[in-house]
């Protein structure tokens, strides 16, 4: 049995309420409130070129996507036909696909900049 439309508004409603009470308490500008926030970020979205970055770096991610999909769909069908690749590459393989992804994206971040 599923909860009511309105109930599931609680948890995000009290959250916001919970966030603006104490950003107001604490009164400083490295807190702000839900308000502002929400106003920076539809000055960001209007004024400034939010749009066009947000689309710079969707494009960015696509290419990256498109280029490791490539590059994986070769090397794994060169696993499948050449037997001596699979052995010698197959522990490098496995260390890699158990690397967490988060660990990969703060070694990029760290290693690429």
């Amino acid at each position: 049995m599923s909860l009511p439309n309105y109930k599931r508004l609680i948890l995000p409603v009290a959250l916001l309420v919970l966030w603006q009470w104490s950003a107001a308490l604490i009164a400083s500008s490295d807190y702000p409130t839900p308000v502002q926030v929400y106003q920076a970020f539809v000055f960001e979205l209007t004024q400034e070129q939010m749009v066009y970055h947000l689309a710079v770096t969707l494009w960015r991610v696509f290419l990256s996507f498109v280029i490791s999909m490539v590059l994986g769909v070769i090397f794994g069908i060169m696993m499948g036909r050449f037997p001596k690749l699979n052995e010698l590459s197959d522990p490098l393989l496995i260390l890699a696909l158990n690397i967490p992804a988060l660990v990969t994206i703060l070694l990029c971040y760290l290693s690429i900049g």
